[in-house]
């Protein structure tokens, strides 16, 4: 659920600046207020939405975080090394 906090938080950050400045245009203070409350509620999903994210990649093994192409990588020139001593 991270990566969809993380954009469901920037989306309502943008929704409250644009009532931010739609309230300062039309000198409505109570849709100022209203934007800067989505943005803070929005700065703060994006926190919880990173947070959950690094918790997940921190819980996978180390050979699952890298692609195929690395690994193969990896196991070739170790392979070959193997070969050479």
């Amino acid at each position: 659920m991270g990566h969809e906090d993380v954009t469901s938080g920037r989306i309502k950050q943008i929704k409250g600046k644009a009532n931010e400045i739609a309230g300062a245009v039309t000198g409505n203070t109570g849709r100022q207020v209203k934007g800067k409350f989505q943005q803070a509620i929005g700065k703060a999903q994006v926190a919880i939405g990173k947070a959950t994210t690094n918790k997940r990649s921190l819980r996978t093994p180390l050979h699952a975080r890298f692609s195929f192409r690395a690994n193969f990588a990896f196991l070739a020139r170790r392979r070959f090394l193997c070969a050479i001593s």
